[in-house]
């Protein structure tokens, strides 16, 4: 694809070719994120213009969107696929509580981080563009504070979860760390 040097060793010339065409699927998957949460980030910015909330509360809605958005697609396919779920479920000996907990840590760390750029990011635009969230600017703002937000919340919210991920899920689903009265 992209390799420049026939190495003399077969197996190296296999992992580079292996390495560069990750790379290209990579860069499509990036630019497919960036460009949905600039989209998504337009449309919040263009709606909260003609509202009048502080930019950070703006900010931090806008870098929200998409996560609540996930979450609601999420619901919507449990809802739609469930009884082919539950065959799968029963097939399977799946415990779904188990697999909510799994998922929880990384979504929730990067919703966090998702909004925690958007917040700084709409404070930025703010000292920078005084009353930039006042005028059909906010449409460029959303834009660039949920490019921006997205693509930070998924590898943040990722590289924590995988730091924290045994040990939360642990303490999700031992007994030992039950709250309320003991039985």
């Amino acid at each position: 694809m992209g390799r420049k040097k026939d190495y003399r060793f077969d197996h190296l010339n296999e992992q580079i070719d292996l390495s560069y065409g990750v790379q290209f699927y990579a860069r499509i998957v990036v630019g497919a994120i960036v460009g949905v949460g600039a989209v998504v980030g337009a449309l919040a910015g263009l709606g909260l213009s003609f509202s009048a909330l502080s930019p950070l509360a703006i900010g931090g809605i806008v870098g929200a969107v998409f996560p609540v958005s996930l979450v609601l697609v999420a619901i919507g396919l449990r809802r739609y696929y469930r009884d082919k779920i539950n065959e799968f479920k029963k097939e399977e000996g799946i415990v779904e509580k188990d697999v909510i907990a799994a998922f929880i840590p990384p979504f929730l760390f990067a919703t966090i981080a998702s909004v925690a750029t958007g917040v700084s990011l709409a404070a930025t635009a703010n000292a920078i563009l005084p009353g930039v969230f006042a005028t059909w600017w906010a449409i460029a703002a959303g834009a660039g504070i949920s490019a921006l937000a997205l693509p930070t919340g998924i590898v943040t919210g990722a590289t924590i979860a995988s730091m924290f991920t045994g040990s939360i899920h642990e303490s999700v689903t031992s007994n030992d760390y039950v709250l309320g009265p003991a039985a």
